[in-house]
């Protein structure tokens, strides 16, 4: 049986790279290339490779031998590289996301006053119940004074009354007097010797008429003192009384303007979380673009990856190919005459008996 074999020498190409290292850095991608042990050694890689022809393979050799028949292999460890820092900017923007997640959970994210408003609001709280507190306490004054001032009101009256009537009782012992005398001129015009007698009686009514007169000077005296100095002790109350309205109606005021103030702090505040909630609203909505866009970009990156893998592959099994069929016609060439026309290639002929 004659075989003729045809050698055609091809202008080297760019040189074809292939890692032929051993698989032990990285397990989780060696799996996708180891193929076995079974490689001859003594076949080395060409470092360029022409297209041939069909491939002819030798008899016994099949598709699963040349796969069997791999090294080890690994990608580039730039890849490797690329991936792993990929995982670790993941992994960071998602410890970034959740930590973002719970610090707006917190409600913690732009308000560090949020205990301080707290406080605020239970001042705010405490000053309406003394304001009140205190609005009742006043209520209550005003019904005091309303009360003493008609006490006041109802003394004066009794005074004036009491006066009048003193004036009523000293025009009448008057006017008895005046009578008692009236009389006493009557007895004498009946020229009776009775002198003594009527200036005794005389006397005893004057003595009588001074008497009752300093008494009821005495009593309304006493009656009026008693009336004066109960009259100035209501004053000084309802003096007292109206300063302490007085304070009480500052203190009011006072409390008002605390408790617009902390309804403007309490508006500021509600402003201030409604901001912090939109712009952690916003930061999440980025957030998760971001790791959309990640998700996208590393899909992408996997696609491409196992694309390139299966080129690799292909390529490895065209490699192999082409070793396996450079050794059988090396093996062929070894046992047969060469012969060089004009210092070129040329095609040799040769007999091989099987």
């Amino acid at each position: 049986m004659l075989i003729r074999v045809g050698l055609v020498s091809y202008p080297r190409s760019r040189p074809l790279s292939f890692s032929s290292r051993s698989q032990g850095s990285q397990p989780s991608w060696g799996s996708l290339y180891r193929a076995g042990s079974g490689f001859q050694p003594g076949l080395r890689s060409s470092p360029s490779l022409g297209r041939l022809g069909p491939t002819a393979y030798p008899s016994g050799l099949s598709g699963s031998f040349l796969l069997s028949s791999l090294p080890s292999l690994e990608i580039d460890p730039a890849l490797h590289q690329l991936r792993s820092a990929e995982k670790e900017q993941i992994k960071g923007l998602n410890d970034q996301f959740v930590s973002f997640i719970d610090k707006v959970s917190r409600g913690s994210l732009h308000v560090p006053s949020f205990p301080r408003y707290e406080d605020e609001i239970n001042r705010r709280n405490q000053l309406e119940n003394e304001f009140v507190l205190t609005k009742k306490d006043l209520d209550d004054l005003y019904l005091q004074k309303v009360d003493i001032e008609s006490k006041l009101e109802s003394i004066t009256d009794e005074i004036n009354y009491l006066k009048q009537l003193y004036d009523e009782e000293i025009r009448e012992l008057q006017s008895q007097i005046q009578n008692t005398q009236v009389t006493v001129e009557m007895d004498n015009s009946r020229e009776l010797e009775m002198k003594q007698i009527i200036d005794k009686v005389k006397a005893q009514y004057q003595a009588m008429a001074a008497k009752s007169r300093e008494e009821a000077e005495q009593w309304y005296k006493h009656k009026f003192d008693d009336m004066v100095t109960q009259a100035r002790k209501h004053n000084d109350e309802m003096k007292s009384i109206k300063s302490e309205i007085a304070e009480l109606n500052r203190y009011a005021q006072r409390i008002n303007a605390d408790i617009e103030a902390l309804k403007n702090q309490r508006a500021n505040l509600e402003s201030a979380i409604a901001l912090a909630e939109e712009q952690g609203e916003q930061a999440v909505r980025r957030a998760k673009d971001t790791v959309q866009e990640l998700d996208e970009a590393l899909k992408g990156a996997k696609q491409d990856m196992a694309r390139k893998v299966r080129e690799y592959q292909e390529l490895m099994n065209i490699k192999l190919a082409l070793d396996m069929e450079i050794a059988t016609y090396r093996k062929l060439l070894e046992g047969a005459p060469s012969q060089v026309w004009g210092g070129q290639t040329q095609d040799w002929n040769h007999g091989v008996r099987w």
